[in-house]
């Protein structure tokens, strides 16, 4: 069979525009068929980055030197006789072989192949966050993909990755270092990943797809993941960047209370919440009288009614936590009823808000129940970069 027999017509020259486009159905799939002149050219119509069959309303017109559609969503720009992206070279339409015959557009059914000299090439991917969500979905990629990316991470903390969620449980000593970590330094090593720790990323430029860090360290990327996580609520008073005031975040964070606790009598925690009462229990376990402030008239009041609060306040345990009435945080620890916190060298912080109150209650030094319910929590959809 002759390649003119297998030719389709889908319409006259004239029908399309000069540097316009319209959509044809070719054996059930949506083709962008494009004119400049005399010439014409044949491109799928779905656009891979709006996930949209748009292409054939794209403006035409020449961009460095090549001829290109532009995507009317998101502005990508696909060479015309290639299918390239200009701004990601990683991405590619699928073309098809057309041409003009008495004046009528004929295409060939089948599309061609794409060739490029990025072909098998791996493709970059930058990672801005260390932790445990960030790991997570890199573990997932090396499982499913691994031949995919080559990947670079940036984290902000000096270190590996740890799991975060033991956090409470170090403070109390009920773990140690070596049991919270996930993923060692040899770990990305072995594994062929660039990591940067202590150096977080400071500009993300979109247009030359590159990150640069604060240590001025640049990474060019085709796909960026942005897992940086969240920053502690602070409290937005005098005082609170003095030494002895933490936030309860990070690895840093619990090794600056322990150090301090060695040489402190009472704590103060902000925050009534899980983490609180959990840094609350870690505190009294080291032997600190610990208050707790708290915004709400009960402990935990996004997770427990009050009938739920008052049994947690009632249960015995081995851990206490000294507090009062309700009251408003003020500077220096006194509320506006005129109540005054215990003063010490050290005041354990948390995530909280100026305006508080104290409760008195009996606290279980062990809330770990919710570590097993939170395992997974950073388990989160990689489909996307699987797919490339």
């Amino acid at each position: 069979m002759s390649a003119a027999s297998t030719r389709r017509f889908i319409c006259g020259r004239d029908d399309i525009l000069d540097g316009g486009g319209v959509c044809a159905l070719l054996d059930g799939e949506q083709v962008a068929l494009f004119r400049v002149g005399e010439e014409v050219f044949a491109l799928e119509n779905f656009d891979p980055f709006s996930r949209a069959n748009v292409m054939s309303r794209g403006l035409v017109g020449d961009l460095q030197g090549q001829l290109v559609v532009a995507s009317p969503v998101y502005k990508q720009h696909f060479n015309l006789r290639t299918g390239r992206c200009l701004e990601d070279e990683a991405v590619a339409l699928r073309t098809w072989t057309c041409g003009v015959l008495d004046g009528r557009v004929w295409v060939e059914p089948q599309p061609r192949r794409i060739l490029g000299h990025n072909a098998g090439r791996r493709r970059r991917l930058v990672v801005v966050g260390n932790g445990m969500a960030a790991m997570r979905t890199v573990e997932q990629l090396l499982e499913q993909a691994p031949e995919t990316y080559d990947i670079t991470i940036f984290g902000a903390e000096p270190r590996g990755n740890y799991n975060r969620i033991l956090l409470s449980p170090l403070l109390a000593g009920s773990v140690t270092r070596e049991a919270i970590e996930l993923h060692g330094l040899d770990w990305y090593r072995e594994r062929g990943i660039a990591l940067h720790v202590g150096d977080p990323v400071v500009a993300i430029d979109r247009l030359r797809r590159q990150v640069t860090s604060a240590a001025g360290a640049v990474a060019g990327y085709d796909r960026l993941l942005l897992a940086t996580g969240s920053d502690p609520v602070r409290l937005g008073v005098p005082g609170q960047d003095l030494p002895g005031v933490f936030c309860f975040r990070s690895l840093d964070d619990v090794d600056g209370m322990i150090e301090e606790a060695r040489g402190a009598r009472r704590a103060v925690v902000i925050g009534a919440g899980l983490l609180g009462l959990e840094a609350a229990c870690g505190l009294a376990k080291k032997g600190l009288a610990v208050t707790v402030v708290h915004i709400h008239d009960r402990v935990m009041d996004r997770q427990l009614d009050a009938e739920a609060a008052g049994l947690l306040r009632a249960g015995p345990g081995e851990a206490g936590a000294h507090c009062g009435d309700r009251g408003h945080a003020t500077r220096r620890g006194r509320s506006a009823r005129g109540w005054r916190a215990p003063s010490s060298r050290h005041r354990g912080g948390g995530r909280g808000h100026p305006s508080a109150h104290r409760t008195r209650a009996r606290l279980r030094p062990d809330l770990r129940s919710r570590h097993s319910r939170r395992r997974h929590a950073a388990d989160i959809r990689s489909g996307d970069l699987r797919r490339g």
